[in-house]
């Protein structure tokens, strides 16, 4: 089975275990965030195309995209799952069914994050503050995006 397989169109029945695993990763490693609680993935996702990735069956992470702008607000992994091309295949997905390039928003502090976007060819185009702190703005490269779709 290729990684691509292991991607779906999320619907209602896909709420629960996505709110779980956005409330999970947010309250262990997201240090900025002043309060975390399992209401907020549903104001988070409104109005956005969720994506879920399955390992055996089950949900184990997810990427939503505000499409009128290609924006990635949210590209969650369970820990156990990272490394394995999991979120670079919801990437592409993304990519493939909505558009490219995409953009987002990642806090500086996030460092594991901004290396992955840095190693899948994404750059930093400006940084910025929010109430959360510093974050860089960041837009996939055109020609690393292009590669990547060709596999």
């Amino acid at each position: 089975m290729c990684i691509r397989d292991r991607i779906k169109v999320a619907d209602e029945m896909d709420n629960a275990a996505l709110a779980k695993i956005y409330y999970d990763i947010r309250l262990k490693e997201f240090v900025w965030e002043k309060e975390v609680c399992m209401d907020d993935f549903k104001k988070s996702t409104e109005g956005e195309r969720i994506l879920a990735g399955l390992v055996d069956g089950a949900i184990a992470g997810f990427i939503s995209v505000w499409e009128p702008d290609l924006f990635v607000h949210n590209l969650f992994v369970c820990k156990q799952y990272r490394r394995t091309g999991l979120g670079a295949a919801l990437i592409a997905e993304a990519n493939r069914k909505y558009g490219s390039p995409l953009s987002l928003k990642c806090m500086k502090d996030n460092k594991n994050a901004l290396t992955f976007y840095e190693k899948n060819g994404w750059k930093i185009r400006e940084s910025g503050m929010c109430e959360e702190g510093e974050y860089y703005f960041m837009v996939q490269d055109a020609v690393e995006n292009r590669k990547k779709q060709q596999l």
